[in-house]
């Protein structure tokens, strides 16, 4: 806008700023005291334009950071020379601190010195062995403890103890552990073999156990009398299972298990082994039972009277010969994937003589239960080929855009001049209302767009002309500029709003645009350069 209203102002790529130590010094005689105060001044309107925002961007060869730009003192971490390791770790030794939290609490109160990091992990890679060392509590990072070792650990929790891995954590919890037996045992992997065998307990985890042999478990399962899955579960919780029974039997003993029927000594057969009645004689018994529904089937299922070689699912169990749930019952009822539907002239002579008037009326009429089981619910897919719209299918005449033939563009546009319409929205308030001849189309843009379309005012006869039929009767874009800058001094325009208020006063010529980014937006640069 500058260059449009001849302000003087320059875009951030062709600006020309001051060296580096000239806008420094300027900085310095500020006073700004942080990164903020500087944001503030850059926005507030007051900051020279060859001084730049960004520094950082346009110095980056002579950049130490904002405390060297600003005069403040402060040093960029990258550019800090920091006290050796030693020296650093008996400063931070004498301040007592017990926490990593007080710690970071002291880093932020401003009291540590600058040469000291707050990130001494970071600072100090090669000697860093973990915040006890650092602050001098004596706690000693897990990776560099030397812990006992794993007979004499043992021993020492044997003593303790314990029952269960709580009570045990909760013992690391309370600050009683020495610091040479390790919160995680685990961390003796060749001689760990569970927390029985580390707290003393006698209790075996199970990837180390001894497990009776499959007859020898089952037997004695079978002896206990429990019913179901949900009894063996309550069995397996109570405490009272041996431990040399498994509580997953079917992954312990995988090439012998037949099944939780088999296991407990129920009878019941899982359904992978399950011998099921060949598909006729199994329909034929359930026919007999006149269920109506799929609900119906699986009330029935739950109920306990299902013969077990009758299978709960048989779609799946009887992939081949299935043909829907209405063939399975018996009611009659044919899956859409099985049905044979009506030819599409037939059905549709069915559909007119019905009367329905629009695709709401026809789900409703779907879902009511007369419609005929060999007419589709969803004829648009059933009969592809021949289908020409909704319009079609109900009788109402209506049809589908795509099948529609319109008017001729000419023809059309005189039609809609005789309206007289003043607007778009009372374009489409007429679309909606239903008085709208079917040949003439609802966006017309679109169907005429290689027949002479022109925008919306010659179409509804306004006069009103699309800006690209504007933009051919505006100056080019060097006229333009010179009429302008000639109009900003005489009207003192300063900026966008002073040249819009112009625009409004009427100010400004009709073959200058109102809003020339629009216009001239690809006449701002040639080759490369600024015009």
């Amino acid at each position: 806008m500058g260059d449009w209203l001849g302000t003087g102002r320059i875009a951030n790529q062709n600006m020309q700023y001051r060296d580096f130590e000239s806008a420094r010094i300027f900085v310095h005689r500020l006073g700004l005291k942080s990164v903020k105060e500087w944001a503030k001044f850059s926005n507030s309107g007051k900051k020279p334009e060859d001084i730049p925002g960004a520094p950082w961007g346009t110095y980056k060869k002579q950049w130490k950071g904002y405390g060297d730009w600003l005069g403040t003192g402060r040093i960029a971490n990258f550019n800090m020379q920091f006290l050796d390791f030693k020296p650093a770790r008996i400063f931070v030794h004498r301040l007592g601190l017990k926490s990593r939290e007080e710690w970071i609490k002291y880093c932020k109160s401003d009291k540590k010195p600058q040469d000291i990091p707050a990130n001494p992990l970071q600072t100090y890679k090669k000697q860093w062995k973990g915040w006890g060392d650092w602050l001098g509590t004596g706690r000693i990072a897990n990776q560099d403890m030397q812990y006992r070792d794993f007979e004499s650990a043992r021993k020492h929790v044997h003593r303790l103890g314990f029952k269960s891995q709580n009570e045990w954590r909760e013992y690391c919890k309370s600050g009683r552990k020495p610091q040479d037996i390790p919160a995680v045992p685990e961390v003796y992997k060749k001689q760990w073999k569970g927390y029985g065998d580390w707290l003393g307990t006698g209790r075996i985890a199970t990837f180390n156990m001894q497990y009776r042999d499959f007859e020898s478990a089952r037997k004695h399962v079978h002896r206990l009398g429990l019913k179901s899955q949900e009894e063996w579960a309550k069995f397996c919780n109570s405490g009272k299972k041996p431990e040399d029974i498994p509580g997953t039997p079917w992954g312990t003993y995988k090439k012998q298990w037949k099944g939780m029927g088999d296991w407990l000594g129920t009878g019941r057969i899982a359904n992978f082994n399950m011998q099921f009645l060949d598909f006729k004689p199994a329909r034929k018994h359930v026919h007999r039972l006149r269920l109506k529904s799929q609900n119906e089937w699986r009330k029935y299922c739950k109920s306990g009277k299902k013969p077990q070689d009758i299978p709960t699912n048989p779609a799946r169990t009887y992939k081949k010969q299935w043909r829907g749930w209405g063939d399975w019952l018996g009611t009659g009822s044919i899956a859409p994937f099985n049905m044979q539907f009506r030819d599409f002239e037939s059905a549709r002579m069915y559909v007119h003589r019905l009367g329905l008037k629009s695709r709401e009326e026809w789900k409703k009429y779907c879902n009511s239960g007369k419609k005929p089981q060999d007419i589709p619910a969803d004829p648009a897919t059933t009969y592809k080929k021949q289908w020409k719209g909704w319009g079609d299918w109900l009788g109402t005449g209506r049809i589908a855009p795509q099948d529609m033939q319109f008017r001729h563009f000419e023809s059309a546009r005189m039609y809609v001049h005789r309206l007289g319409f003043k607007s778009q929205n009372e374009w489409r308030k007429y679309c909606k209302s239903g008085k709208k001849p079917q040949d003439i189309p609802t966006n017309p843009a679109t169907i005429y767009k290689n027949e002479g379309w022109k925008g919306f005012g010659d179409w509804l006869g306004t006069g009103t002309k699309s800006t690209r039929e504007i933009s051919k009767n505006y100056l080019p874009f060097k006229e333009a500029r010179e009429q302008v800058r000639l109009l900003a001094k005489k009207y003192n325009l300063k900026n966008w709003n002073d040249y819009q208020n112009a625009v409004k006063k009427g100010l400004i010529p009709k073959n200058i645009p109102s809003y020339p980014h629009d216009i001239y937006s690809k006449n701002r640069v040639k080759n490369g350069k600024k015009i």
